[in-house]
Formats: structure tokens, C-alpha cells, sequence
């Protein structure tokens, strides 16, 4: 079990939540499960073979991988 799917199992055990608050939980929770085992494969695989080429770290992975078009806009500039 992940992080995120550990905080969603605590957030889903507070008192008060309505059935619908709960089975979006759920819902979510299932979702994340295979999505987290999948990203930290990735990560773990992108860093280990970055080590074997001897390049240098990539320190905020998640952004270089996944960077968008609107990141680098800048509004009224051609």
C-alpha cells in the first residue's frame, strides 16, 4: 500500500463523511492502487538507468516528464 492510498483509507475513516464522500473515496482509492505501483515503477526504472548512462539526476522528475504547454505561456507575449 502507498502513501496515497493510505492517506485516502484515512481520510475515508473520519467520522462524519456523507455515502456519497465514502464511495467517491472508494472509488478513488481503487484507482490510485494500480496508477502509484505504476509511477513508482517508472521512477525507480528512469533513475536506475540514468545511473547506468551516467547522467545526471533529474531532481523534479514528475514536471520534465509530464510538462505542460500552458507552464512556459506568457501572457501577451508572441
Amino acid at each position: 500500500m502507498g502513501p496515497i492510498e493510505k492517506k485516502i483509507l484515512e481520510l475515508s475513516k473520519t467520522e462524519g463523511l456523507s455515502e456519497e464522500t465514502v464511495m467517491a473515496l472508494t472509488l478513488i482509492k481503487n484507482q490510485v492502487k494500480e496508477d502509484e505501483k505504476r509511477i513508482v515503477n517508472e521512477a525507480y526504472q528512469k533513475g536506475y538507468h540514468d545511473k547506468e548512462m551516467s547522467r545526471r539526476p533529474t531532481w523534479n522528475y514528475f514536471e520534465s516528464k509530464y510538462k505542460s504547454f500552458f507552464t512556459n505561456f506568457k501572457v501577451g507575449q508572441l
